[in-house]
């Protein structure tokens, strides 16, 4: 166990010289090695870890924002904003999107179907061609940050909580777990991927409901944590459930 608290104060040491020089995926990826080894951390050391990870997926997330506005305004240049309809008898379906046609005529529409190539091209091709190109990139950056997604989520199910000795820490991993599966939602938000967010916001619901709860027994009411933690599951009640 001497060894073990030696190589962690190695570690912690090692993230800090890290951070000083502004190396944030330095500073997670020796973090992640610390919570490896399956030992508490103290408050501090767990702020170091969780500002390392909302430091190391800021590109990554600005990225994804980015390609999926390039995205939509691909789309928007096919569909024009509108939905439209098929000629016929009765109410039709957008060719784009899906929307049912209704007498006060045509909505606005997203394009989910192009996104998901189930519409053929048609019209100028070289709309259709740049929306190929942005969706290629668009989809491979929204893989690229569910996988480090993932990466987190692993580390902190199979490492930190389990390691959790204080109900104080145990409730900052489970609230770390609802924000990291709350972002997933907003990713296959944004990939129309509603089976999956719907999973993820079930997992992101018990993590803060679990959370909440050893937290309104454990901690004071104006506990740092304990804040923090009533603040995010607001923002996941009211703007993704």
């Amino acid at each position: 166990m001497a060894n073990v608290l030696e190589e962690k104060a190695l570690l912690v040491a090692e993230a800090k010289v890290w951070q000083q020089a502004g190396q944030q995926h330095n500073v997670l990826d020796t973090m992640l090695r610390v919570a490896q080894l399956d030992v508490e951390l103290d408050m501090e050391e767990r702020l170091l870890l969780s500002q390392a990870c909302q430091d190391s997926g800021k590109h990554k997330q600005k990225l994804l924002s980015v390609l999926h506005a390039d995205l939509r305004q691909a789309i928007a240049s096919i569909t024009n904003g509108e939905c439209s309809f098929p000629d016929g008898m009765g109410p039709q379906q957008c060719r784009f999107c899906d929307a049912v046609q209704t007498p006060e005529g045509n909505g606005p529409c997203d394009g989910r179907l192009i996104f998901r190539g189930q519409t053929k091209p048609s019209g100028d091709c070289t709309n259709w061609r740049k929306l190929v190109l942005v969706q290629g990139y668009t989809m491979k950056a929204a893989a690229e940050l569910l996988q480090w997604y993932r990466g987190l989520l692993q580390a902190i199910d199979a490492h930190l909580i389990r390691s959790a000795v204080t109900c104080e820490s145990k409730v900052f991993y489970l609230k770390m777990k609802g924000d990291y599966y709350q972002h997933c939602t907003q990713v296959f938000e944004l990939l129309y991927d509603s089976p999956s967010r719907e999973a993820c916001i079930r997992q992101a619901s018990e993590a803060y409901h679990e959370a909440s709860d050893l937290a309104a027994m454990h901690l004071p009411a104006i506990h740092l944590t304990r804040l923090s933690l009533a603040l995010n599951y607001s923002v996941f009640l009211h703007e993704v459930v």
